[in-house]
């Protein structure tokens, strides 16, 4: 049976760089969730845009900032501050293409205000004279409606993501000054795992 070639100091460090990286650990996952919930839109986008160069262009877009979080949880588990800051940015162009789609799915909303001829008049004949103007007016406001939430919460869902993955750097510089080098090789073995 051979000892431990660490001291009972050495797994008090490790015990307290643990403690210390939870909330890093957690980083990393929201990152990686974060990351796997991007490449689901982005796949849906490209399927989409067989049919729409939008879709194509914002699957595309999704996809690229699905792999810069992916990359983000790897540099974070590896301590580097500027992940951090990295991931941070990539919410923040996220919310911005969010925002850039919910716009222009409204403009193509307003842009195509109405219904055809021939729809109108089934619909006026089923809803009486005007209903379909009613109703197209009704669609359309509807669904600016949901287009300026999902702008709206956007704005709010990334900004308090890029606001946590920023606040992650100034825990990242404290793992880093408080924890001798060998104790952070261990940390990022552990992290990165």
């Amino acid at each position: 049976m051979h000892g431990s070639p660490l001291s009972e100091a050495q797994f008090d460090e490790l015990r307290r760089c643990s403690r210390q990286g939870r909330k890093l650990r957690r980083a990393c996952g929201v990152a990686r969730f974060n990351g796997w919930t991007l490449a689901l839109f982005g796949a849906c986008g490209l399927v989409s845009g067989f049919w729409d160069a939008a879709g194509l262009a914002f699957g595309a877009a999704f996809g690229i900032l699905a792999w810069r979080e992916f990359a983000g949880a790897r540099g974070l588990a590896m301590l580097r501050e500027r992940a951090a800051r990295g991931l941070a940015l990539n919410q923040v162009v996220l919310g911005a293409v969010v925002v850039g789609y919910a716009g222009l799915s409204a403009y193509r909303v307003l842009e195509r205000q109405g219904v055809s001829a021939a729809e109108a008049a089934e619909l006026d004949a089923v809803l009486g004279p005007g209903g379909a103007a009613s109703l197209a007016s009704m669609a359309s406001a509807l669904s600016l409606v949901v287009y300026g939430a999902v702008a709206a919460a956007s704005v709010l869902c990334q900004g308090l993501t890029a606001w946590y993955y920023a606040s992650r750097a100034r825990l990242v510089r404290e793992q880093l000054a408080a924890t001798p080098e060998w104790a952070v090789r261990v940390q990022r073995i552990v992290l990165a795992a």
